[in-house]
């Protein structure tokens, strides 16, 4: 295995045979340079693309997180797979890792937010919630940071996806078609090309594509107190806010189903990321 690319001090891109991958460790990226061995010893752990996500999308979050929450997350996923009692796929670091980012700004901004089927994550999958707050102690001794417990049932939705990853053909086709008008409306609301490409454009995928999961596979939760928070946010992002209620309206015309203020909220933000990073 040689290096391809030094992402930074701790991660870098490699070639292990014919398969580019990411590898994380310690001090691997410090001093490398192209076609450099990678230090067997150093190696913590070494992640390999998916249909999902690929390593330019890997890298550049990884490039995001320092190599602490790296680790944290790698913790927490370590955590799930001893409370469940099952291996869990490796990649799901990259979606939690994201999250957890995206909350500790939301964190900093002193924006709560609550799952709208926070409700049924906690009836149906109490051990899974069970990871989420373990997680939440976990990070406020390593972090410092105290987040909110409605983060716990965030954390929990990961590996609930996370068993549900597999979909049929046909709801697979009908995410797809939703998710291409979704994204075409985006472009003639704001007049702008987004980059198919980018690490935003991804996450913003990945948050239409829950959405969709939670349309199809529960009812609407009952709206929560956070109307408030939202009044809040539509004042910042007063365009983006707009453009969330006609993908609300589309998803309600499309699916028969109504958007509480956690999901019209979620989704502004979410909106706001993809434009403005």
């Amino acid at each position: 295995m040689y290096i391809k690319k030094r992402i930074n001090n701790n991660v870098v891109l490699a070639v292990d045979g014919e398969l580019e991958v990411i590898v994380v460790g310690k001090g691997l990226g410090f001093q490398a340079y192209p076609n450099d061995p990678v230090d067997p010893t150093l190696i913590q752990q070494v992640y390999l693309p998916t249909e999902k996500i690929n390593v330019k999308q890997m890298a550049v979050l990884l490039n995001e997180a320092s190599f602490e929450e790296i680790l944290l997350v790698e913790k927490i996923v370590k955590i799930g797979e001893a409370k469940l009692g099952r291996e869990i796929n490796p990649v799901i670091l990259f979606s939690l890792l994201d999250h957890l980012l995206f909350a500790f700004k939301r964190h900093q901004e002193k924006l709560k937010i609550r799952s709208p089927i926070e409700w049924e994550i906690k009836q149906f999958y109490p051990k899974e919630i069970e990871v989420g707050l373990q997680a939440l102690s976990l990070i406020e001794k390593e972090q410092g940071i105290v987040l909110e417990k409605s983060e716990a049932v965030f954390i929990a939705m990961h590996f609930v996806n996370y068993q549900f990853d597999q979909e049929s053909m046909e709801t697979t086709m009908d995410y797809m078609e939703a998710m291409g008008d979704i994204t075409q409306l985006v472009r003639y609301y704001f007049q702008v090309e987004l980059d198919e490409n980018s690490i935003n454009y991804q996450r913003f995928l990945n948050h239409l594509r829950y959405y969709l999961m939670r349309l199809n596979t529960h009812e609407t939760a009952n709206s929560l107190d956070n109307e408030e928070i939202v009044l809040t946010v539509k004042k910042k992002y007063p365009k983006e806010f707009k453009c969330s209620l006609k993908i609300s309206n589309y998803l309600e015309e499309r699916y028969k189903k109504t958007a509480t203020f956690d999901e019209q909220l979620y989704l502004t933000l979410h909106l706001a990321r993809l434009l403005h990073s």
